[in-house]
C-alpha cells in the first residue's frame, strides 16, 4: 500500500513511517496537511492526527473523502472523547484510533482496508460481454470483437478454471484447417489481447500454458 503519515509529532511521524515500510508499504511521512497535496501519491491510505498545526485532522479527512472517495482514512488522536470519534467518522475516516496504540493494531486496519480496496479495484476492473451485440464494455472503452472472439472468451468461461487447449482456441477462432498453424492463432490472440487492453483489462489478460493452451485471467462478466 501507498501510505501518507499526516503527524506534526516528529518522533512518531518517523516510527510509524519505519514501521510501515519494514512490513512491506509505500510509507511516506509530512508535518501538517497542507503538505498533503505536495506529497508523492496518490496514496492508497491516509493516517491522519487530528491536532495538526493549520488545518487539523477533521477538516484535511472531509477534504480527501470528498476528493479520493475510495482511499483508506485512519485518524489517529490522544482525543478518547466519543464526540471527537463521532466527528472523525462524520467527516469520513474509516478507522478511529485512540493513541498509544499498538504497531500490530494499525497493521490489522490496514489490512483490512487493502482487502477493501482490492475488492473495489476488482469490481471496477471487471469487464462485460454482450453476446448478442459482440460489444466488450470495460473502464476505459466499448470495443466490438468479432463473433469468433466473443465465441473463444464465452468458452474460457465456461471452461474449468479458465483454461483452454491449442485445439479448442483453435476451433472456436475458427482455425479448423491445416493451414492454420500457430503463427496464425498467436496473431489472433495478440488481436484480441489488444481489444482487451484498450477495454480496460489488466495484463497478462490471457496467458500462455506451455504444454497445453491458454487462460484467461481477468474477469469477464458474459451477458
Amino acid at each position: 500500500m501507498n501510505i501518507l503519515v499526516v503527524e506534526d509529532h516528529d518522533l512518531l511521524r518517523h516510527t510509524m513511517v519505519g514501521m510501515l515500510r519494514e512490513h512491506g508499504h509505500n510509507a511516506e511521512g509530512v508535518f501538517c496537511a497542507e503538505d498533503v497535496d505536495n506529497a508523492q501519491g496518490p496514496p492508497d491510505i491516509y493516517i491522519v492526527d487530528l491536532n495538526l498545526p493549520g488545518e487539523d485532522g477533521i477538516s484535511l479527512t472531509r477534504r480527501i473523502r470528498q476528493s479520493r472517495p475510495h482511499a483508506g482514512i485512519v485518524i489517529v488522536s490522544a482525543r478518547a472523547d466519543l464526540m471527537d470519534r463521532m466527528a472523525g467518522y462524520k467527516t469520513g475516516a474509516d478507522v478511529y484510533l485512540t493513541k498509544p496504540f499498538e504497531s500490530e493494531e494499525l497493521l490489522a486496519v490496514i489490512e483490512s482496508i487493502r482487502l477493501r480496496i482490492q475488492v473495489l479495484v476488482s469490481a471496477h476492473l471487471a469487464l462485460s460481454l454482450d453476446v448478442q451485440r459482440l460489444l466488450l464494455t470495460g473502464p476505459l472503452s466499448e470495443i466490438l470483437l468479432s463473433q469468433s472472439e466473443v465465441s473463444l472468451l464465452v468458452g474460457f468461461t465456461q471452461a474449468k478454471d479458465s483454461v483452454l487447449c491449442h485445439a479448442s482456441v483453435a476451433a472456436l477462432l475458427k482455425l479448423n484447417d491445416a493451414a492454420a498453424s500457430r503463427a496464425t492463432l498467436n496473431v489472433r490472440l495478440s488481436q484480441l489481447r489488444k481489444k482487451l487492453l484498450m477495454a480496460g483489462a489488466e495484463e497478462p489478460s490471457i496467458r500462455s500454458i506451455r504444454g497445453h493452451g491458454y487462460k484467461l485471467c481477468l474477469q469477464l462478466q458474459v451477458n
